[in-house]
């Protein structure tokens, strides 16, 4: 439900007007996200996997190198970057998490989730957009350290890890919601 007015009932003929659009936000299954006047991205460029700036007309801004490209079962990078307060947070196939100022795409801090929470990533890698919550970068690495973890957003530095969750990692982006007054991330594992 939308409580949007004065929406089409229909398409014009031949759909709606292209306005732009950009060749060279590399390979990958990424959406967008838009924040400050600008659309992020992610994309495989050969053996890199690489964050996307661009302006609202499609205008390259920048480019950030976020590890190596996933080259296993079906490459292309996955994740969706992540905007908060200036800040990018985008986790590339093989698990490395970084995150990188908005305005120039300076990495401000990565960590790799295989060797901090023991993590061996599924056959198709890792495809989760990380979500933020106040001041933490949540995600599922579903390792043996930290199924489903918290990460400072401003540091990268561990908040919390949960390791009473036996499954690992599936391929989905956790959510965050008050219900009946409990604040609670809600995540699939692999199993449940």
């Amino acid at each position: 439900l939308s409580p949007e007015t004065g929406l089409l009932p229909r398409w014009p003929a031949g759909g709606p007007r292209l306005l732009w659009k950009s060749a060279d936000c590399g390979k990958g299954y990424a959406s967008v996200s838009i924040a400050e006047g600008r659309l992020f991205t992610s994309g495989d460029f050969g053996d890199e996997e690489k964050v996307v700036a661009l302006d609202l007309d499609g205008r390259p801004v920048w480019k950030a190198a976020n590890g190596p490209a996933w080259k296993g079962t079906t490459p292309g990078a996955r994740s969706t970057p992540t905007w908060r307060d200036g800040l990018v947070y985008h986790m590339n196939p093989t698990g490395r998490l970084a995150a990188f100022r908005a305005s120039s795409g300076d990495e401000v801090w990565a960590v790799d989730p295989r060797d901090r929470f023991d993590v061996d990533h599924g056959a198709w890698a890792m495809s989760e957009s990380v979500v933020v919550d106040g001041d933490a970068v949540i995600f599922a690495p579903g390792g043996k350290r930290g199924r489903i973890a918290a990460l400072d957003r401003r540091s990268g530095k561990t908040l919390w890890a949960n390791t009473e969750i036996r499954e690992g990692a599936a391929y989905c982006s956790p959510i965050v919601v008050t219900h009946d007054g409990v604040r609670q991330v809600i995540t699939v594992m692999r199993r449940s």
